[in-house]
């Protein structure tokens, strides 16, 4: 799933770069993240490494195991320099459900609107078969 989100965010980066900088974190060596990137014709995101950091855990993104989920966080600049986060948010929602970024997904909500609904779907990395 972080893959098809970071494919549309790709997309989207160009537009979003008029109002804020976005940035994808992923807890991973960053050079063979770069050439993953590059594979996946991401030219558009700017990508950091946490792989040395406690920020996945900071903010909720790592839990037990060291298992990583998907999120989101907005951060602000205050007058004086400091930077806040303003939000965050996960795909895990209190009932357990994943559904918690389907607002800035494209996929999902498109998939409702089929008669028999997104159902079990799921993505893959390739869909060249």
């Amino acid at each position: 799933m972080c893959t098809m989100w970071a494919d549309g965010y790709n997309a989207a980066a160009p537009h979003i770069l008029q109002n804020a900088a976005l940035v994808l974190v992923a807890k991973a060596d960053i050079t063979p993240l770069r050439e993953f990137a590059r594979g996946r014709g991401w030219s558009n995101l700017r990508l950091l490494s946490s792989r040395d950091s406690s920020f996945n855990q900071d903010f909720g993104m790592e839990i037990e195991g060291g298992r990583q989920i998907p999120g989101l966080s907005v951060f602000t600049r205050a007058a004086d320099g400091a930077i806040r986060r303003f939000v965050t948010n996960s795909m895990l929602m209190a009932d357990g459900d994943n559904r918690g970024l389907d607002m800035v997904t494209p996929v999902w909500p498109m998939l409702d609107f089929l008669p028999e609904g997104r159902g079990d779907w799921r993505p893959t990395l390739s869909y060249d078969d």
